[in-house]
C-alpha cells in the first residue's frame, strides 16, 4: 500500500512538472492530468481488489482477474499517453523546423555571405598592408602603432633580422631537399618473390 502511495506521489510529481512548464499547452497538461489521475485510480482500485481477493477462497483466480483488469486499463491509459507525447515531439519538431527555417530563410543567408565577404576584405587588406611593410623593410609594431615602441631597433635592424630570417628558412628547404634526395637513393631493390608452394 505504501509503495501504491508513493507511486502516486511520484505521478502526481510528474504531472505537476509538466504543468509548470509554459512551453506545454493547456490542453495537453489537462490531458496529462487526467492520465495521471485515471492511472492513480486504476492503481487505488487494484489494490482494494487484491484485499478483497485474500479473504476470498480462491485467491489466485481472483488476484488474476484483478491483475487482467489493471493490465488492461493501464493498457489504455499508456496509449493516450503515447498519443500526447507523439503530439509534443510533432510539436517540437515543428518548432525545431522553423528554427532552421528561419537560420536558413534567404535574408540570413544574405547576412552571413555579406559578413563573410567583409571578413574577407578586411583580411586581404591587411596582408596587403602586411606585404607592403615587409617590401620597404619595416614590420607592423605591435598594437598597429606606426611609431616603433621604447628600445625597439631601427628599421634597418628589423629589415636585416627579417633577411636573416628568410635565409635561414630557405637554407633548411635545401637540406630537407638534399636529405630527400638521399633517402631515395637508398632505397633497397624490392625482395624477390616467395617460391611457388610444392604439392
Amino acid at each position: 500500500m505504501k509503495a501504491l502511495l508513493a507511486t502516486c506521489c511520484l505521478l502526481l510529481a510528474g504531472v505537476a512538472a509538466f504543468a509548470a512548464d509554459p512551453e506545454v499547452p493547456a490542453a495537453e497538461q489537462e490531458e496529462r492530468a487526467r492520465i495521471e489521475s485515471r492511472r492513480a485510480a486504476v492503481e487505488s482500485q487494484f489494490a482494494e481488489t487484491e484485499k478483497d481477493c485474500y479473504r476470498k477462497f480462491s485467491v489466485n483466480r481472483c488476484l488474476d482477474g484483478a491483475r487482467k483488469e489493471r493490465r488492461q486499463a493501464l493498457g489504455t491509459l499508456r496509449r493516450e499517453e503515447m498519443a500526447v507525447n507523439d503530439a509534443r515531439r510533432q510539436r517540437e519538431a515543428k518548432a525545431r523546423r522553423d528554427a532552421i527555417q528561419a537560420k536558413s530563410s534567404p535574408e540570413k543567408l544574405q547576412q552571413n555571405a555579406e559578413r563573410a565577404g567583409h571578413a574577407l576584405e578586411a583580411s586581404q587588406r591587411r596582408t596587403e598592408r602586411l606585404e607592403a611593410r615587409q617590401r620597404d623593410g619595416t614590420t607592423l609594431p605591435e598594437g598597429g602603432a606606426s611609431a616603433p615602441p621604447p628600445g625597439a631597433k631601427p628599421r634597418r635592424a628589423h629589415a636585416e633580422a627579417a633577411a636573416a630570417q628568410q635565409e635561414k628558412r630557405e637554407e633548411a628547404v635545401r637540406r630537407k631537399a638534399r636529405r630527400d634526395k638521399k633517402l631515395t637513393e637508398r632505397t633497397k631493390p624490392p625482395a624477390a618473390p616467395l617460391p611457388a608452394p610444392v604439392h
